[in-house]
């Protein structure tokens, strides 16, 4: 595949884009260290998907963290994409 500039811009390809996502945390069990976390994360156009993962952490800003990186791991792949349309 050519990426010629077209009018001055370059073509840009679609695995190329930035993930954008947000998240919220819920703790789901604090029996014992570290502790269990619901984390939902969705993203933004063009990966407007939503996942939820249960992380174990020692602490909500890790869980969230961690999350926010599973979900841009998985968007990322080119055919991930493709894989949750099917």
């Amino acid at each position: 595949m050519d990426s010629r500039p077209l009018n001055g811009s370059s073509i840009i390809h679609a695995n190329e884009a930035h993930v954008r996502c947000q998240c919220t945390v819920d703790l789901i069990s604090r029996r014992q260290r570290p502790y269990r976390f619901r984390v939902k994360v969705w993203g933004e156009p063009p990966h407007e998907f939503t996942r939820i993962y249960e992380i174990t952490a020692i602490s909500e800003e890790r869980a969230a963290d961690r999350g926010l990186r599973m979900f841009e791991a998985e968007m990322s792949r080119p055919l991930a994409i493709l894989a949750t349309l099917q």
